[in-house]
């Protein structure tokens, strides 16, 4: 029976894309979804219920509310759903956990004098991405090669103006020094080439080139540079040689396979660049199933590693769908890219390598589920301990930890940690700046923190936590039974404290430490989700710390204003930077005039000279 709240949603949706989030009654975000005509697809969960599968008749169960945003294209709905995704996690949206980050090597063309760098994502900020590897070692291994032999730049300094010397990396044979201009930029550009090639693995074109150039030099009797040439030549030469060509004809290839298993699944996806086996990522999934070749839809439409660079071919186990092969087609061609090729596993000639990528998921499948299994009997020894000890109706599921950090009452602020069923979720984080305590009160910001917490989850509906735990002893948890108990919620919920000098653990209206094995996995969890809870509030003061003190350091230079500050954090982004830069580096930063420039340079000569090289306005 669908309620009249829903009803009214239903009938006021629109016919246009967009996106729609599904919630439950306690306002969390259960499930996130795009559409095409989003009238049409949201209402098509309401209808024809007997033929729902188990998942989505769970989730219809629990919609008590939609909300949805109305975007100009389907693209833009696809861009969009993602990100809310990241954001929520809701429960009935599969999650895909990679098992190994993919790193991608990232030339900065969008720069003047462009780096060869690793990089964690990719980014639509101008620059070239090539990947992804197998691990960062592959990574940094290619990077120090394109160093060695083509001595690109691997600092990250401001070349806007020359510099007046050349650092270490010049003198030992690892940088062309753009940095002093002992290169010209047209060169440098050149150099720049030779290592897009070679990262692409174009070394027959490479040797070629680089020969041609070492005849030359040999002819214009510059033996030095044809010497140094021919050393280049020789290293490109045995790199090739190291490369494992897996397929003969060149081709770019993703392979892209599945192994089920009772408690999660696993996707393998084989990297294949100009015939050579760059690396494997292994993908856990988690959270409810999907059927068939459902699954490897879902994994092309919402991991897909990199728009930039696509494959000739994406060679997978079980067909995608004819609406996902047009849709993933339209985001490349629409990248600027070309339209791969979609490839099922048996119409493949490639069976060696996909019958490799198959044995890898297995495997992987076999270690996860082992590690999975006994996590969950750890986690539940743990919940159940805690239970007894603090004698609980039920596990507590729900974990939230407090604690406050401080320097003398100043920048005092609160965290809050959430662990569930033993792990910690992070995306349920939150901190606190006290705002009504201005004095040294551990015990009072203790209860600002719980009254703004649990006041604005009673109002908001927001499932309450089975334990709450607060790092002190038996003050701490005084005062934190006094905020819960003004908000009537101490029969509701449960709480505890843990005191850092023995790791006792304390219940309310109790002197004495609640009995817990300081060995036991009980205990270990709690002391666990105590330090995460104090590593979270003492990083978060001190980033307030940092920036409060690079802040009024540079605030007492007259004629420098918050807006002029910010944008020499964007150009410098260090303290450090900024105080060996010189005055015509300053005056190129936005709005800082020459005047200004010598201001800044002449103060910071003979400011604070504590200031650590690293902090950041």
């Amino acid at each position: 029976m669908i309620s009249s709240k829903i009803h009214d949603i239903l009938s006021s949706l629109p016919e246009k894309p967009g996106v729609y989030l599904m919630k439950a009654q306690n306002g969390a975000v259960i499930y996130t979804g795009k559409a095409k005509n989003l009238k049409n697809r949201v209402k098509s969960y309401f209808m024809n219920a007997a033929e729902h599968d188990a998942k989505t008749a769970a989730l219809v169960s629990n919609i008590d509310d939609i909300e949805y945003i109305i975007t100009s294209s389907e693209h833009e709905a696809f861009i969009l759903e993602n990100s809310l995704i990241k954001k929520h996690r809701p429960r009935y949206n599969i999650m895909f956990k990679d098992d190994k980050t993919y790193p991608f090597i990232k030339l900065t063309v969008n720069e003047d004098w462009p780096r060869a760098i690793l990089s964690r994502k990719v980014e639509k900020d101008g620059a070239e991405y090539f990947g992804p590897y197998s691990d960062q070692w592959s990574v940094r291994v290619i990077i120090k090669l394109a160093q060695d032999i083509y001595n690109i730049r691997s600092c990250n300094l401001n070349l806007s103006a020359p510099r007046k010397k050349p650092c270490l990396q010049y003198h030992i044979g690892r940088c062309a020094a753009p940095c002093v201009r002992y290169i010209s930029e047209i060169e440098y550009l050149n150099i720049v080439a030779m290592v897009r090639d070679f990262i692409r693995g174009n070394y027959e074109g490479q040797i070629a080139n680089l020969g041609d150039k070492m005849k030359k030099a040999a002819a214009a009797f510059n033996f030095e540079k044809a010497a140094a040439i021919r050393d280049q030549i020789k290293a490109v030469e045995n790199i090739s040689k190291k490369q494992n060509i897996v397929c003969a004809d060149l081709l770019d290839r993703d392979i892209i396979v599945e192994a089920r298993g009772s408690l999660i699944d696993v996707i393998e996806v084989f990297c294949v660049r100009r015939g050579v086996l760059l690396g494997h990522s292994s993908f856990v999934i988690e959270g409810d199933k999907l059927i068939g070749g459902a699954l490897i839809d879902e994994f092309i439409i919402r991991c897909y590693p990199n728009e930039n660079q696509t494959p000739d071919e994406i060679i997978t186990s079980s067909a995608p769908s004819a609406e996902t092969k047009t849709f993933i087609g339209g985001i490349f061609e629409n990248a600027g890219g070309k339209k791969p090729e979609f490839i099922c596993a048996y119409d493949s000639n490639q069976s060696e390598l996909i019958a490799m990528a198959h044995r890898n998921a297995l495997n992987t499948l076999k270690i996860k589920e082992a590690e999975a299994a006994a996590k969950s009997i750890k986690s539940q020894k743990a919940l159940s301990e805690i239970r007894d000890a603090l004698k609980l109706k039920s596990l507590p599921e729900r974990i939230e930890c407090y604690d406050i950090s401080n320097i003398s009452g100043t920048l005092a602020v609160g965290s809050m940690v959430v662990a569930i069923n033993g792990s910690m979720q992070k995306s349920e984080y939150r901190k606190f700046k006290i705002k009504t305590v201005d004095k040294i009160d551990d015990y009072m910001m203790m209860k600002e923190v719980l009254r703004r917490r649990f006041t604005r989850a009673l109002n908001e509906g927001q499932t309450l936590p089975d334990l709450v735990m607060i790092d002190g002893g038996i003050g701490h948890l005084s005062a934190a039974c006094e905020a819960m108990s003004a908000l009537g919620l101490n029969a509701k919920v449960a709480l505890c404290s843990i005191a850092k000098q023995n790791e006792d653990i304390y219940e309310p209206a109790n002197s004495v430490p609640v009995f817990l094995n300081k060995k036991s996995q009980g205990q270990y969890l709690l002391m666990r989700i105590r330090d995460e809870a104090h590593r979270f509030a003492i990083s978060y003061h001190k980033k307030l710390r940092k920036g409060k003190m690079t802040l009024s350091l540079l605030a007492e230079i007259k004629g420098l204003g918050k807006n002029r500050i910010s944008a020499l954090y964007d150009h410098f982004e260090t303290i450090e930077r900024i105080r060996a830069a010189s005055v015509d580096e300053l005056a190129l930063v936005s709005n800082i005039t020459k005047p200004i420039a010598r201001l800044i340079y002449d103060y910071l000569h003979g400011a604070d000279k504590n200031l650590q090289p690293n902090d950041k306005i």
